[in-house]
């Protein structure tokens, strides 16, 4: 489901200024930190280990996203140079 979400992501942030993709980026990666609270808290399906937290989660996800979208933005700016 992450990669997923991930792409929606980068397509949804396409023509988004700085402002517009860093508040989109928090409304995707919070509400998957509160499911996966969630799922560890009330299920068996996920064990956190011992140092591990919510917040590592957060951060986690939000610097992939992250990162991911800037590495897609760099390969759109690569190739609107070569079709020139």
């Amino acid at each position: 489901m992450y990669p997923i979400l991930c792409v929606f992501y980068n397509q949804l942030t396409f023509r988004s200024n700085l402002k517009g993709i860093l508040l989109k980026l928090f409304l995707f990666s919070i509400p998957m930190t509160l499911a996966e609270v969630f799922f560890e808290r009330k299920t068996k399906l996920i064990k956190f280990n011992k140092n591990w937290h919510w917040y590592h989660t957060l951060l986690s996800e939000t610097f992939i996203m992250l990162f991911v979208r800037m590495f897609i933005g760099l390969i759109r700016i690569i190739q609107s140079k070569k079709s020139f």
